[in-house]
């Protein structure tokens, strides 16, 4: 489980529509809306989120790479 860093606990919240989607807790995406506009990252939050993107960034890796080798399966298995 992800736990949503504490510097986008702190944005604020938006009705409108858009935003990003920033973590998983108890299973489901939780979404916090951010108008760019009126609310920046200052340098240092940006840098903290670093290290949390690269973890996801590394799990999405993991999961396009087992993706594929299950298209592959099937692939083998269609042409059988």
């Amino acid at each position: 489980m992800y736990a949503i860093p504490p510097v986008l606990e702190a944005l604020p919240r938006m009705t409108q529509p858009g935003g990003l989607i920033v973590s998983i807790i108890s299973g489901t995406w939780a979404k916090v809306t951010v108008e760019m506009e009126t609310d920046q990252f200052t340098l240092d939050e940006a840098n903290f989120l670093i290290p949390w993107l690269v973890e996801i960034f590394q799990k999405l890796e993991l999961l396009r790479q087992e993706y594929t080798t299950i298209q592959e399966r099937l692939a083998d298995i269609e042409k059988a």
